[in-house]
């Protein structure tokens, strides 16, 4: 069981402002201030640090519009994070 007065059960980062048809300010395409792969895996380890045994769910708008989504899902598992995907899949 986690002390969830220590650090939370799940880490969520919306990943990506991207998608074809969510909230009102999300876009199709990436927004330029969106962090690169090098940020995003130096938040990941960060999360990490502070989330050791959690889940880190990427979201969104939509993460698979990351093109380096897999790339990311791959570095967190490897260095020890359970990650999870909010994907995006109703289409307009």
């Amino acid at each position: 069981m986690f002390d969830t007065s220590r650090r939370p059960i799940a880490l969520v980062w919306e990943a990506s402002r991207a998608c074809d048809h969510c909230r009102a300010e999300a876009t199709p395409g990436r927004h330029p201030d969106e962090l690169t792969t090098a940020e995003g895996k130096r938040l990941l380890e960060s999360a990490r640090e502070f989330c050791e045994g959690q889940v880190v769910v990427l979201s969104g708008g939509d993460p698979l519009k990351r093109d380096d989504l897999a790339e990311l899902v791959a570095y967190g598992d490897d260095i020890g994070l359970r990650m999870a995907l909010t994907p995006s899949g109703t289409r307009r």
